[in-house]
């Protein structure tokens, strides 16, 4: 294991994938107002680096509840299909 520190390692891992896998929880997006969130901080840089994104919600929980605050950069999300 290298000695990069884990949030490099997780954006740059991210990035040298082909699709990136989004599971949603319950309250997955509630938190994702706070740019320092890190559900966010993997979608944008899924989509950044151009990345089919697969939006999955197994349990079937996840009703779609944004928070006021939810970023317009995040937008895609909401007219995205679920899984």
């Amino acid at each position: 294991m290298s000695n990069e520190d884990f949030p490099t390692r997780i954006l740059k891992t991210i990035a040298s994938a082909k699709v990136f896998v989004c599971v949603l929880t319950k309250n997955a997006m509630q938190r994702c107002g706070n740019e320092e969130d890190w559900v966010r901080r993997e979608i944008l840089q899924a989509k950044r680096c151009g990345l089919k994104i697969i939006f999955i919600n197994p349990d079937g929980e996840f009703t779609g509840d944004y928070p006021f605050n939810f970023p317009k950069e995040l937008d895609f999300v909401r007219t995205t299909n679920h899984l």
